[in-house]
C-alpha cells in the first residue's frame, strides 16, 4: 500500500523489518519499485530473493521492470527464458502482455 501510494521508502522500511521474506513480500516490493520508477531496484531484489520460489506474478513484475527501463535483452534472456526453461511456467496471457510491453517500450514492436 505504501509503494502504491508513492512512498517507496516507507515500503522498504516495512519490507526490511519483516522477520522472514516470502514470495508475496518480494512480489509486492518488485511491483512497488516498478510503480515508483525504480525498476532497477526491483530487478536487484529479484536476484536477492533467488531463494524464494518465483510465481507468475514475480515474472510479471520483473518483465515490467525490464520494460520500464527498456532492458529488452535482459528481459528476454534472463527472465523470459528462465520462466520456461528453469521454472517450467507455461505461456500465459500475463506473460505475453509483458512481452508486448517490453518490445513496445524498447521500440521493437514490429
Amino acid at each position: 500500500m505504501c509503494a502504491k501510494c508513492g512512498s517507496i521508502e516507507d515500503a522498504e522500511k516495512i519490507f526490511n523489518s519483516m522477520p522472514t521474506c516470502d514470495v508475496v513480500l518480494c512480489n509486492m516490493m518488485i511491483l512497488g519499485y516498478v510503480k515508483c520508477r525504480q525498476a532497477q531496484k526491483g530487478l536487484g531484489l529479484f536476484q536477492q530473493c533467488e531463494w524464494v520460489q518465483p510465481v507468475t506474478t514475480t515474472f510479471v513484475g520483473t518483465l515490467n521492470a525490464c520494460a520500464s527501463i527498456e532492458a529488452l535483452e535482459e528481459g528476454r534472456h534472463d527472465y523470459l527464458e528462465s520462466m520456461g526453461l528453469i521454472y517450467s511456467f507455461a505461456a500465459a496471457v500475463e506473460r505475453h502482455t509483458c512481452i508486448i510491453a517490453l518490445l513496445g517500450c524498447s521500440g521493437c514492436l514490429n
